[in-house]
């Protein structure tokens, strides 16, 4: 066998492996009385040659399903087995021959056999299938499964491929409804991470939830992503918190739904109820990066900064070179007034960011708080050249004249984060980093120009 034929049999058996492993937690998650771990969780495993007992501990779970899958021509060999996460025993084991154009069917015979291992009866729904089959097109599937791969490295090229293969998806299957939601989610998350425009990313992202909606209105991701752009593009508050209530109650262990909701929670000062979606994310993915970083925002606009502190550092140790969780700490110790360790992490994540507008914006204003002018200044002059080749979100671009004591400069800025939707805008109302301005009158007019007395 040639090298390049080898190495398309490997990425279509990783590519089988990946789907099949998300459609069958996707699948059980749905089963009620299971709580099933997200795919970044799980993923994190993936490969390994950990103890059966050191991932139940880390993944909080009780028992452990790992398997196999081998390709031969176009046929596909799957293995489970259920293993007693306490001392490492199996409970269950099944094996699977089909011809790969079968996958769909195979993934609802596996989650049914999972199931009846467990011993948990589908009330009512015991011949209704578990596995949606989203699309009949394998090719249109295996394109969605590589457009997901990409979305989760969260940097700028995964989300432009990511981006290009769903819509590569959707061009092979027009009824793809799962494809445009997480179209959706590509175009939402990139603008969260700085990567694209709000004014230009949003729009995208509503088109897309949309048209999964009008196929399928039972699909939960759809009504997430819907909900999100609602509460960021157009400030409908109560439309934000409405989808988000449908895509729970359609599958109450999405965690990235758990999470947007999170961020309503947080907008409309209800950071109580912000705490317990968040932590509920985190049970259902608990090494999801951005799960415990945004555990530690929540702490951090509830101004509690000893646990804040905690949970940052839990996310830095899941990823040292993670600029957020850096970025956050320095901030964290900024509100309790440790200025030098402030300014180390703030020194570190400008190393890490490699320059990105979005997180130089951030540090000209930490550097402006600790009395560090002359950086906050040159930070802005960088950010203005920026602004002819790369976009600066005006939020980030407020918060760092803010920093250099610019503060008209700084409203004029937010209004214009107001004006072109964009997604940071929202915890205006909870944000510490806005303390010194609170009292300021203009700050009132911006609730009102938000639409946030929610």
């Amino acid at each position: 066998m040639n090298e390049e034929k080898r190495d398309s049999q490997t990425k279509e058996i990783y590519r089988a492996i990946i789907g099949i492993t998300e459609d069958l937690i996707t699948a059980l998650s749905r089963v009620e009385g299971l709580r099933v771990t997200a795919r970044t969780s799980a993923f994190a495993f993936k490969g390994k040659s950990e103890d059966i007992r050191k991932i139940g501990a880390a993944l909080n779970v009780a028992t452990v399903l790992e398997g196999s899958v081998r390709k031969v021509g176009n046929r596909l060999r799957i293995t489970a087995q259920f293993i007693d996460a306490a001392n490492g025993f199996h409970i269950w084991s099944g094996r699977y021959d089909r011809e790969m154009e079968d996958v769909f069917a195979i993934q609802d015979e596996i989650s049914r056999a999972l199931v009846e291992a467990l011993k948990i009866t589908l009330v009512g729904e015991r011949k209704s299938s578990l596995v949606k089959a989203q699309t009949g097109n394998l090719d249109a599937y295996q394109l969605f499964l590589l457009g997901r791969y990409h979305w989760g490295k969260l940097t700028l090229e995964g989300f432009k491929k990511s981006i290009d293969y769903f819509g590569q998806a959707i061009g092979l299957d027009s009824s793809y409804a799962l494809a445009y939601a997480w179209l959706a989610y590509a175009h939402f998350a990139g603008t969260i991470t700085g990567c694209f425009r709000s004014k230009d990313a949003l729009p995208k992202a509503k088109s897309a939830a949309e048209a999964a909606l009008k196929i399928d209105e039972q699909l939960a991701a759809a009504h997430a992503a819907l909900g999100a752009v609602k509460g960021s593009l157009e400030k409908d508050w109560a439309g934000y918190e409405s989808e988000m209530k449908i895509a729970l109650a359609l599958n109450p262990n999405d965690a990235v739904a758990h999470e947007l909701y999170s961020f309503y929670l947080t907008a409309a000062g209800r950071l109580s109820e912000a705490l317990s979606e968040i932590e509920r994310a985190r049970q259902i993915d608990p090494l999801a990066l951005d799960i415990n970083w945004h555990l530690g925002t929540v702490y951090y606009n509830r101004r509690e900064y000893e646990r804040a502190t905690a949970q940052f550092l839990r996310a830095i140790e899941l990823d040292p070179s993670f600029v957020g969780a850096h970025w956050s700490l320095g901030r964290t110790h900024l509100q309790q007034g440790k200025t030098l360790e402030a300014a180390a992490e703030f020194d570190l994540a400008k190393g890490l960011s490699g320059n990105m507008p979005f997180w130089l914006a951030r540090l000209g204003h930490a550097y402006g708080l600790i009395d560090h002018r002359e950086k906050a200044k040159t930070i802005l002059l960088d950010l203005q050249d920026m602004r002819v080749i790369e976009h600066v979100e005006p939020y980030w671009r407020a918060l760092a004249h803010l920093g250099a004591g610019e503060i008209d400069t700084a409203f004029a800025w937010l209004h214009r984060a107001i004006d072109e939707g964009e997604f940071w805008i929202i915890f205006l109302n909870v944000d510490p980093a806005f303390e010194q301005v609170r009292s300021d009158g203009r700050f009132a007019d911006l609730f009102q120009k938000m639409n946030l007395h929610i």
